[in-house]
């Protein structure tokens, strides 16, 4: 049952991070190295479909039966793997990505401004210093998965 549940976790973190709604169902392809985690997921395959909004489950012998774009998702003993096409329109999740990138790279600016700013460094506490690198870190860890996320999409 772990297995299971470390498997829908993963696919349901991928569907919200691509901001899928949950009724928009898509085919689940799964790669699994193990023995016991295939057994694991083809007996609680009925738990994806209602849990991981699966329209079905399928268990794939090696990559070629992939289509080009899937979203993969890697657990213990198995790789998951998402089509795109059936998830989100194209053309729109590439202009939201886009738009979340062009303000990405405005608070990045905006952050590096201040960090350079000697007189800012120089009177700022130093609690306040840390906040603004923790911040320049999670918007330049956003942004490389923004970054990421368009290129596989090219």
């Amino acid at each position: 049952m772990e297995i299971v549940m470390a498997a829908i976790k993963s696919i349901r973190n991928i569907r919200a991070e691509m901001n899928v709604v949950p009724s928009r169902k898509a085919k689940v392809l799964i790669i699994a190295t193990d023995e016991k985690v295939k057994n694991a997921i083809e007996a609680g395959s009925i738990y994806f479909e209602r849990l991981a909004s699966a329209s079905e489950v399928q268990m794939i012998s090696d990559k070629t039966q992939i289509p080009e774009g899937a979203v993969p998702v890697v657990i213990a003993g198995a790789e998951i793997f998402l089509p795109l096409e059936e998830l989100v329109d194209m053309e729109k999740e590439k202009e939201r990505l886009s738009k979340e990138k062009e303000n990405l790279e405005k608070e990045l600016q905006r952050v590096r401004g201040k960090l350079n700013n000697q007189g800012f460094v120089a009177k700022a506490p130093q609690s306040v210093i840390e906040e603004e690198r923790a911040k320049e870190a999670k918007y330049q860890e956003m942004f490389d998965k923004v970054m990421e996320r368009l290129n596989a999409m090219k």
